[in-house]
């Protein structure tokens, strides 16, 4: 049996009313289906997972995204542990959710503004919107291994800058 799919539909985190954990509300969907409504008042509690119906189907996807969820582990100070819920799964995947939608408006921002280019020491950005005439002076000046980001596909650029984005300069 492969693995279900999650996804999160409506996801609006409020970080205002965070205390210890992310306070958001989400609709959940397992599988392409709509199974439940997610809330976490950010107060350190689980996240309620609410059906959003008894039907059959509903209450089937759920058990299998719980079944699956208990067999995913996360890792703390080197050890390794078990997800001993579907509510502790679904805090991880709507933190990586809300961090790469995070990443995606910076990408956006900075892409508007800015032009972003790595060289072999980095990630590094311009104050200014790129042009042309830069990437050419980019290349005299640090060689024909640079990469403007400017210039790649949206998709290309942005998995770059996440992945060198989180990096110490």
């Amino acid at each position: 049996m492969s693995a279900p799919t999650f996804q999160f539909k409506s996801l609006r985190e409020l970080k205002q009313m965070s205390e210890e954990t992310i306070c958001f509300v989400a609709t959940l969907y397992v599988d392409g289906v709509r199974v439940a409504q997610l809330e976490n008042r950010g107060f350190g509690a689980s996240t309620n997972v609410t059906p959003v119906s008894s039907d059959p189907k509903v209450r089937q996807l759920l058990d299998r995204a719980r079944e699956f969820a208990l067999t995913q582990t996360w890792t703390y100070d080197s050890k390794t542990h078990n997800h001993t819920s579907l509510d502790s799964y679904l805090d991880v995947l709507v933190a990586d959710e809300l961090a790469r939608r995070d990443i995606d408006r910076q990408f956006k921002r900075h892409m508007k503004v800015h032009c972003l280019f790595l060289t072999g020491e980095g990630l590094f950005t311009l104050p200014r919107p790129y042009l042309a005439a830069m990437g050419e002076a980019l290349r005299r000046e640090h060689g024909p291994d640079v990469v403007i980001l400017n210039e790649l596909p949206e998709a290309e650029g942005r998995a770059l800058f996440e992945k060198h984005a989180a990096e110490p300069q």
